[in-house]
Formats: C-alpha cells, sequence, structure tokens
C-alpha cells in the first residue's frame, strides 16, 4: 500500500480521535507500570508506535486523539490525586506532553510518507533506515524536546538532570516506535490466506520452541539452569527466522523478545539487573534499539530480495505460457541453427512433435531447394553481419511434415541467454492470405488512393467511422491507428468540429489536438470519394508547427538584426565623435600653421604638410566607415542628375596626377578624344568612385607604370568607363574577394594604405546610382576596373555644369573674409573642450574683426547668451549634462535668443545627429574637423544674415 487509506465521515473521524485517546491512555498507564523502579522513566513508550501508525493509515485528522491521549496520560501520571496541590503543573505538563507527543507522530509519519511513500515502510532496506530515521529517531527527540522541558518547567525534575532524563525518554520513545509500529503494519498478513498456506508450520514450532528456550536461558527465565547463554545468542535463531519465514513472524519475534527482556528486567530479573538503575535502563534500551534495528534491516533486505525473486519467477511463468501460447509459430536455434525450443503453434504449422524436431538444424523445415543455402545465411550473418534474412522480416518457403511446401512470413532476431548467442524466429502461415488475394487487392485499391490523395497526414472517414491513417497521421497525433479505425472519429482531434470543412473548398487553417492534449497548427482539406458504393470523406492535414517556427525565428532574428544595427549605429557614432575630437585639434592647429608657412623653415612646413596628409588620410577612413554604414543601414541617399562625364573624369585625373607624378606613373585620359558623354549619376559620388579607382590604379601599381582611363558605349546603350593599369594585377581567386569588406588583397606588401572598404563602398554607390561595376585582371600583367551607367541623350551634346558637386580645394591662406560683414560682431561659442576653444579662437582672431566670448556647458551658454545676446552662437553637441540639442531648443523657447542663428559643430558625423539638429533649429550643421574655409564662409554668410535660414 503506498498511500494513506481513505478519508473517513465526519462522525466516524470523532469516534476514530476518541478511541485512539483511550488507547494512548491505556497504553500510558501500561508502560508507566514498567518503569524501573516505578516512577521512573519507562524503558519502552508503547503509545508512540500507536500513535505513529494512527498517522501513517488514517492522516493528520487525528492529531486531536492524540494531543487529547497524551495530555490525559501525562496529568494522570504527574497529578497529586490526594491534595490536588500541583493541578497548574501538572496541567501545563501535559500540555507540553500533548503537544511533543503530536509533532512526533505527525511530523514523524509526513516525513516517512515524503520519502517512501508507503505506510509499510519495512519492505527494503532502505525504507527501514528512514523509517528509523524519521519516524523513531526524529520523532522520539521531539517529544523528549517538549516532554523534559515541560517536566523541567513546572518543576517535575530538576533542571541538572535534564540531558539524562531527556536521552532515556528519547531511547525509550524511539524503542517504541521500533517495538509496536512494525507488529502493527504486519498484523493484517496473519490473516492473509496466501501467506499462511506458504507456512510450513512443523519448521514453524521448531523455530518458536528453539527462540523460547535460547531466549528464557539468556535473558535469565530459569536462574537455577547449568547452561546460561550469553544474551547475543538470541541474534542468531531471530536470523533464521527472518531467512525462513515471511516477515510478520519476524516481527512478532523481534516483538516478544523485547517485551519479555522489558518483563524480566522490571521484575529485577535478568542480564540488565542488578546493577545502577540508570545503567541498567540505558542498557535494556540500547539492547533493544540494536536487536530491532538489525531485525528490521534484515527483514527489509530479505522482503526486498524475495520481492525481486517472485517478479523473476512471475516473468519466467509469463514467458513460458506466452511461448507456449503465442499466436504465432516461435522456434529458437543456437548459433549453429540447431532447434532448442519449438512452441505448440509451430508444431501445429509444421506437423511434426517436439521430440522430432530438437537438436535438428532449422533447415530440416524448409524445402530441399532451399535447404541447400540455409547454412550459408548463418555464415554470412556471423561472419560480416550481412542479414540476408536476420534482423528483418520477410516471406519464405517451409516445408510440412507431409511434404507440403508452406508459405510462411518468417521474422528473425539475435538474443542472448546467459551471453549464449540464439536465434529467435516467430513464423506465420500466411497459406490463408493467398486465398484472399482479390480482397487484398480491393483494400490495396483504397490504400492507392489514400496514398495518391496524400500530401501529408491523412485520414479516411466513412460515415463518420474511420476507415483508415495513415503513418504521419499516427506519428502527428499520437494515436495508434487500433485506437481510430472501426470506431467513431474522435470529437478532439481537431479545435473544430468537422463540419467546418462542408462546403469549402481550398486549405482552411484549424489547430490539430494530440493524444497528450497539446494544440498545433494545421492546414486541413477534405475531398469526397465515391468508391465501391461507398461515399469517403479523405481529410489531409499538414502540420504548420515548423513554418509558425520559422515565422517566429525570423521575427526574432528581424528584431535581433535591428537591435544590432542600433548598435552599430550607436558604436559608430561614439567612434566617430572619439576619433574626430582629437582630430579637431591636429587637423585645426596645423592648418593654423599651414597659414603661418612664411614663418617657418623648410623641415618645418614639410612636417605640417606631412601632419596634413596623415590627418586628410585619418578623416577619409572615418568617412568611408561611416558611408558603409549608412550604405548598410539603407538610409545612404544618392541625387541623380544629368552628368557630364568627361568633365568630371578630367577634375580627377587632375585631382590624381601629383599622387601619380610622385611614383612616376604616367596617366592617360582618353576621354578627351571622345565627344562628351551625358550620364544618370550623381555628381558627388560618380566623382567619389573615378577618384577612389584611379587612386587604387596608382596606388597598386609599380615604378614608371601606366594608367589610362577611357570610355565606350555598349550594346545595350550604357557608358562602359575603363580604368586600366600595369600593375601588380590580381589572381582569379582573389577577384571574388576584391569587394568584399575589409579584404585587402596587396595587404601583405605594407606599403599601401587603406581600410579594404574603397571598392565595397564604391561598389555600393555605382550599384544605387543604377551602374553595374566589374574587373578584369591577370597575376603581375594589370587590371581593369569598369562601371557602366545609363547615357542620357542631350540636344546638341550639351554638358552639365559639376561644380556644385565638387568639394572646394583652396588652402587656407586662399580664404578672403569681408570684414565690413564681421566688423563688431560678437560671437558666443560654447564648448567644453579647451583645445577646441582655442583653436576657433585663433582662427576668429586671425580671420575676421569678430570678438569671441565662450562658455564651457550648456547651462552658463544659455546664461551668456540671454545677457550678451551674440549674433551668432557656435554650439557643440556633446556637452556635459545638457546636451546641444537640448541647449538649442531652450535658446529658441526663450524670445530674447529665438532668432539668434545657432550653428552646430561637433564631431558627431552620422546623418541622424545632422538630421536632429535641424529639427531643433541649427541653421547649419559643421562636423569635425573643422574646415576652415567652411567655417569661415559659414561666419560671414551668417553674420551678414542674423536671421538666416538652415543650409
Amino acid at each position: 500500500m503506498n498511500q494513506q487509506l481513505h478519508s473517513s465521515s465526519p462522525l466516524k473521524t470523532v469516534f476514530e480521535i476518541l478511541g485512539l485517546a483511550v488507547i494512548y491512555f491505556v497504553t500510558a498507564r501500561l508502560g508507566q507500570q514498567l518503569a524501573i523502579p516505578p516512577g521512573n522513566v519507562t524503558p519502552v513508550w508503547i503509545p508512540s508506535g500507536i500513535i505513529l501508525y494512527a498517522v501513517l493509515i488514517r492522516g493528520n485528522a487525528i492529531w486531536p486523539g492524540i494531543c487529547l491521549g497524551a495530555f490525559a496520560g501525562n496529568v494522570w501520571a504527574y497529578l497529586d490525586w490526594q491534595e490536588f496541590t500541583n493541578l497548574g503543573p501538572a496541567l501545563l505538563s501535559g500540555t507540553a506532553n500533548g503537544i511533543g507527543d503530536t509533532l512526533c507522530a505527525v511530523v514523524g509519519a509526513q516525513l516517512i510518507l515524503r520519502a517512501t511513500n508507503t505506510i509499510r515502510p519495512i519492505e527494503s532496506s532502505l525504507q527501514v533506515f528512514q523509517f528509523v530515521l524519521y519516524g523513531a529517531l526524529v520523532g522520539g527527540a521531539i517529544s523528549a524536546i517538549f516532554g523534559v522541558t515541560g517536566l523541567a518547567v513546572v518543576g517535575f525534575i530538576p533542571w541538572s538532570d535534564y540531558m539524562h532524563v531527556w536521552l532515556t525518554w528519547w531511547v525509550g520513545d524511539t524503542v517504541g516506535v521500533l517495538l509496536v509500529a512494525p507488529v502493527l503494519m504486519t498484523a493484517l498478513d496473519w490473516f492473509d490466506k496466501s501467506k499462511l498456506r506458504a507456512i510450513r508450520f512443523k519448521e514453524l514450532a521448531a523455530y518458536v520452541i528453539v527462540l523460547a528456550l535460547v531466549a528464557s536461558l539468556a535473558l535469565g527465565l530459569f536462574p537455577d539452569a547449568q547452561l546460561p547463554l550469553p544474551l547475543f545468542m538470541v541474534l542468531p535463531v531471530l536470523l533464521w527466522g527472518v531467512f525462513k519465514f515471511e516477515s510478520h513472524i519476524s516481527v512478532i519475534s523481534m516483538f516478544a523478545i523485547a517485551v519479555t527482556a522489558i518483563v524480566v528486567t522490571v521484575l529485577g530479573g535478568g542480564p540488565f539487573a542488578g546493577g545502577d538503575v540508570n545503567t541498567s535502563l540505558i542498557e535494556l534500551q540500547l539492547f533493544l534499539f540494536t536487536i530491532m534495528t538489525t531485525i528490521l534491516v534484515l527483514v527489509g533486505m530479505v522482503t526486498e530480495r524475495r520481492a525481486i525473486e517472485s517478479g523473476v519467477e512471475v516473468s519466467e511463468q509469463r514467458y513460458k505460457r506466452l511461448f507456449a501460447q503465442a499466436a504465432g509459430g516461435i522456434i529458437i536455434t543456437d548459433e549453429n541453427g540447431c532447434i532448442e525450443s519449438f512452441n505448440e503453434k509451430a508444431q501445429e504449422i509444421f506437423g511434426y512433435e517436439n521430440a522430432e524436431v530438437i537438436g535438428r538444424n532449422v533447415s530440416y523445415l524448409t524445402p530441399s531447394v532451399v535447404r541447400v543455402h540455409h547454412q550459408d545465411y548463418f555464415d554470412n550473418y556471423d561472419s560480416f553481419k550481412q542479414a540476408e534474412i536476420f534482423g528483418m522480416g520477410r516471406q519464405v518457403l517451409g516445408r510440412h511434415k507431409d511434404g507440403q511446401e508452406l508459405p510462411l512470413f518468417i521474422a528473425i532476431s539475435e538474443t542472448y541467454d546467459r551471453e549464449k548467442k540464439q536465434f529467435l524466429a516467430v513464423v506465420h502461415d500466411i497459406g490463408d492470405q493467398v486465398k484472399v488475394e482479390k480482397e487484398l487487392k480491393a483494400s490495396e485499391e483504397k490504400f492507392r488512393l489514400l496514398a495518391n490523395a496524400s500530401f501529408e497526414a491523412l485520414i479516411v472517414i466513412n460515415k463518420n467511422v474511420v476507415v483508415s491513417v495513415n503513418e504521419p497521421f499516427v506519428n502527428m497525433f499520437g494515436y495508434d491507428a487500433v485506437e481510430l479505425v472501426g470506431k467513431p472519429i474522435k470529437r478532439k482531434l481537431f479545435t473544430t468540429d468537422l463540419v467546418f470543412l462542408e462546403g469549402r473548398g481550398g486549405v482552411v487553417e484549424s489547430e490539430g489536438i494530440r493524444k497528450q492534449g497539446g494544440r498545433f497548427p494545421i492546414e486541413v482539406q477534405q475531398k469526397t470519394e465515391q468508391i465501391n458504393n461507398e461515399l469517403l470523406k479523405i481529410i489531409s492535414i499538414r502540420d504548420r508547427t515548423t513554418f509558425c517556427q520559422q515565422q517566429i525565428e525570423l521575427k526574432n532574428a528581424r528584431d535581433q538584426a535591428v537591435n544590432a544595427n542600433k548598435s552599430k549605429s550607436k558604436f559608430l557614432s561614439s567612434m566617430s565623435h572619439q576619433l574626430r575630437t582629437p582630430l579637431n585639434a591636429i587637423v585645426g592647429f596645423a592648418q593654423l600653421l599651414e597659414m603661418s608657412s612664411s614663418n617657418l623653415s623648410q623641415q618645418q612646413n614639410d612636417s605640417v604638410k606631412e601632419i596634413r596628409s596623415a590627418s586628410k588620410h585619418l578623416l577619409s577612413l572615418i568617412d568611408d566607415i561611416l558611408d558603409l554604414s549608412k550604405i548598410e543601414a539603407g538610409k545612404f541617399v544618392v541625387n541623380m542628375a544629368d552628368i557630364n562625364i568627361n568633365s568630371v573624369v578630367e577634375g580627377c585625373v587632375e585631382l590624381v596626377k601629383p599622387l601619380s607624378n610622385n611614383r612616376g606613373i604616367k596617366l592617360f585620359n582618353h576621354f578627351v578624344e571622345n565627344k562628351p558623354y551625358v550620364v544618370k549619376a550623381d555628381g558627388f559620388r560618380i566623382k567619389q568612385v573615378l577618384l577612389n579607382l584611379l587612386s587604387n590604379a596608382v596606388k597598386y601599381n609599380h615604378a614608371d607604370g601606366t594608367v589610362s582611363i577611357s570610355g565606350e558605349v555598349t550594346a545595350s546603350h550604357r557608358l562602359r568607363v575603363s580604368i586600366t593599369d600595369s600593375g601588380v594585377g590580381i589572381s582569379e581567386d582573389d577577384q571574388q574577394k576584391v569587394f568584399e569588406p575589409f579584404e585587402r588583397i596587396h595587404s601583405e606588401s605594407g606599403v599601401v594604405e587603406g581600410t579594404g572598404i574603397g571598392l565595397v563602398i564604391t561598389k555600393n554607390l555605382v550599384e544605387m546610382m543604377g551602374g553595374t561595376i566589374g574587373v578584369e585582371s591577370y597575376k603581375y600583367i594589370g587590371s581593369t576596373f569598369w562601371i557602366e551607367l545609363d547615357l542620357v541623350e542631350v540636344e546638341g551634346g550639351s554638358s552639365v555644369d559639376v561644380e556644385s558637386f565638387e568639394r572646394r580645394t583652396e588652402s587656407a591662406d586662399a580664404i578672403q573674409v569681408s570684414e565690413t560683414a564681421m566688423q563688431g560682431k560678437k560671437i558666443l561659442y560654447i564648448e567644453d573642450e579647451p583645445a577646441n576653444l582655442r583653436l576657433v579662437q585663433q582662427l576668429v582672431n586671425r580671420l575676421s574683426s569678430a570678438s569671441l566670448i565662450s562658455a564651457a556647458n550648456g547651462a552658463l551658454g544659455i546664461e551668456i547668451a540671454k545677457k550678451e545676446l551674440p549674433d551668432l552662437i557656435l554650439l557643440d553637441v556633446n556637452l556635459p549634462g545638457m546636451d546641444g540639442y537640448q541647449v538649442a531648443t531652450r535658446l529658441k523657447r526663450l524670445q530674447a535668443t529665438a532668432g539668434i542663428p545657432i550653428v552646430g559643430l561637433s564631431a558627431n558625423a552620422l546623418q541622424e545627429d545632422i538630421d536632429r539638429g535641424c529639427e531643433v533649429g541649427f541653421v547649419e550643421y559643421l562636423t569635425k574637423p573643422i574646415n576652415v574655409e567652411l567655417l569661415m564662409d559659414v561666419l560671414q554668410k551668417r553674420l551678414g544674415e542674423p536671421n538666416g535660414k538652415p543650409h
């Protein structure tokens, strides 16, 4: 029994509570009479075993009976019935005992149930250990704590005797549980007829006589005996009972020995009497605890082993019955094919008696034409594990005793019996199936139709009865075919009734319900067919779980990509700002030095040029990375127009000539020989593309090499611009990589600057302008990079001016500023970086007559702006505390400062930064490093137009 008994009615529970209280009181009085000497602590507390078993079988609901019985028993024991002078202490002590014994039983029982899940925890050694630990030791400790503490508090015992009394109390409760509870657990076994029939009463009688004799001599019941036995001699006799008889006999034997030892000791006899009272009591209790624990553990071990042996025996008997009564013939052979077992069905199939085939080779049961090859099957399988017949089912021919050939279906598998290899063959006579071949063909026609109509799981229904289901249906819904075929269709296969398909064509989405109860998305389609005068509904179902999961994964991937793109944009923004901030000082002060070139030596001028060149290259790398980021984010916009490509090419050639001259490379422009071409493109971006391709042709060339640029019209009426060099060339494998990010084909030389993204940006720009780009190259000979763009027909061959698309390249000393525009103007620069402030201060001082005031943070800048009312405000975006966008917003809200033009000056160079600046009211947004020409141009323009519009 693995659970508590069923709960009773309320009235019955009341009677059980009262009955338990009475039993507790009576057994408590009995236990108190067993005290050594009377009035001292009893060696065994009988009620502890009773109340533990009561909670195990009836549950926690009977706890009031325990509390009431313990209270009454202890009050009765300690109350002065003549004077009633100690009524209060007796009641308090009884209450403590009631609480302690109740918790002892309830806690012990619940721990046992949780650990063993049984109300009879003596069926295995582990259960016995858990029973002893939780029911006896833990429960006894709880009872002793409450009981002894109550006695000490009210003064029935001195506190100096607390530990001694607690120990004997604890052991007494523990022994009571071990002595009484197992007897109650096994009491019903005495009425079990099967166990009574199993007892050999002669052996039991001999056991009882020997146990009684040994116990009498060992416990001193015959003090004048000439052969007194040591106490431990009781143990072998008890062990005899454990291994020979059922557990209830061993338990009652243990109980009898324990009770005898207690009674003899109480009467002043036996091995435990005659010495110190406390010592005798402890020795008796330890003897009882040891003997009972040992016997219970052995009982558990033996019971567990008997259960295993019984299970094995039952399994063997079941196997023999199944073997003998199996519906198919079963033949077992050794590894050489000699028959060892031949069941009744096999005898019926082949016509042989068992004795006629045992020991013969199984080939004896096959026709002669098969017999000659039969041993080869064993040899091939044993040598090469080639399963021609073993490990699979197949149709074969057998031979009946009368010589008739038998069509058989046989399945053979390899088995082992005590490491001995055997082969087990299951044989079915399929002769009757041949006779019903026509019926099978009709059935096969249905299944063929099923296969033709199927695209996934299929179920065929006739008048609401399932005719058949296919294997995908079984796998999808979790039902076996036998659970469905021939029965009304289950209503819980779908979330909606099948009538939802009536009259509806096409595929309908629904939900399927698996046998286990889980739901999954499906697509359902139904068709009706007339077969053999039967109107069949064929329903096909497709599992959409994978599709739905893919949609979820796709959404998650899209969300992750969006988040990753936001993170990348945030990183690029931060990187751009962090790089541009120090670069601003480098470029700015280099420009100032360049403007003072007349005051510098030649070596110093050369050093300034190197600084300018390096900073220009670094800025170019930053711009390339930002361009690539914008392209990948889909935020890059090209402004398409009609562009005179000849003019763009000529300008690019002129810009690249200094680089080619430095390396002794000849640069040829063949466009001058052709008529002007006008293409559809972004003027600034097409110039960026050609400059990149031309500079690459020069950089990856050798000294005294050549670079040429030419154009031709293709058959598809597009202009192909080709840049050819005589450089190192690109292998065929590497040509696939040149347009991939961060691939630098000739980076091993270490002499060419770059990040490997220039061609990636170039390719994207060309494709965004509707063009194509490609490369043709040979290793060590040279390369030709080409782009194709759409041609535009222009009347008279007129050209389109592209100056507006080109960056100004004038040097800083060519800047001219109108002093009239600047005279008396006041500029406020809000900037927290001292180096940037000093740079702008020197630029304004050198190039204009305006005055510059500054503020190191946004709050101070707003106050100065309200007080000074400057003509122009230069505003850094990344300010401590309040950023530039917030400062601009507040300035625009103030009536006094709303009309002052604000120019953003920041290292944040992403498009979203610029767009946000325009939203908050920046009339210009200049990115760092500062371009002196642009800055002075903006100053002159905006100081001349106080209320200027955004540029």
